[in-house]
């Protein structure tokens, strides 16, 4: 976030190498040590590109960030997940809104994409966690 000051929650990256270094997960995913199906997942999709959301989706929001959310113009609490409809909702941000795509697990923060032009062009293609291809291919990512 703009303007937050350095190691705010905001910047969650700024402890990354201490969680890396030690091997932990800290206060993530119930703590523990990484596993290597861990790894194999992140390799998967930061060395192999296999994707688990489709290419146009591009936003992701804590949510503390979010102030609200909208429905064709209504306007809902954000806590409230079952007016969380995919393609429909709208998701407001301090300095930004995006189109709602989906929480990807029951704890995590929304997932969404800020254009239907490279939802059209790009497509639904993406991969599950066990590398399987889902979806329709658009013609291009660029």
């Amino acid at each position: 976030m703009v303007g937050a000051p350095r190691g705010s929650r905001y910047f969650w990256f700024d402890q990354a190498s201490t969680f890396i270094d030690s091997g932990h997960l800290a206060g993530y995913a119930g703590g523990g040590p990484v596993t290597d199906e861990m790894k194999a997942v992140v390799k998967s999709v930061l060395v192999d590109g296999k994707r688990t959301l489709p290419g146009y989706v591009d936003e992701h929001a804590s949510t503390s960030l979010v102030q609200y959310i909208s429905n064709n113009g209504v306007s809902y609490d954000d806590t409230d997940r079952s007016k969380y409809i995919p393609h429909v909702t709208i998701v407001h941000q301090p300095y930004s809104s995006y189109i709602y795509y989906c929480h990807v697990a029951d704890s995590t923060d929304p997932f969404g994409y800020t254009s239907e032009e490279a939802r059209a062009r790009i497509g639904d293609f993406h991969y599950n966690f066990d590398g399987t291809a889902v979806g329709n291919v658009g013609s291009t990512m660029d």
